[in-house]
């Protein structure tokens, strides 16, 4: 199945035309509109160093952990903490 907008994006025609009452003209219509709402696509060196620099970190108010992150969590990203079993990753 489809669940986002970007799974519609970068989905094969052909999986979309394989779902029943989709012609070949409502398919490049979703297909259109999903690019659209999604903000797919390619962008410049230039674009890409410019939302780069809008980011910042945000201090987890551990210092050595801190500095372990490069001055903290980085905003606009996903960052996994992981160790094992009770050594105090909840503190």
């Amino acid at each position: 199945g489809f669940n986002t907008s970007q799974s519609v994006a970068f989905a094969m025609r052909k999986d979309l035309l394989s779902i029943k009452g989709l012609s070949d003209q409502k398919v490049d219509k979703i297909i259109e509109a999903a690019r659209k709402s999604s903000e797919v696509g390619f962008v410049t060196c230039t674009q890409l160093v410019s939302k780069m620099k809008s980011r910042f970190q945000i201090a987890t108010g551990a210092g050595k952990f801190d500095q372990m992150l490069g001055g903290g969590v980085e905003s606009c990203s996903i960052t996994e903490i992981f160790g094992e079993f009770r050594c105090g990753k909840t503190q």
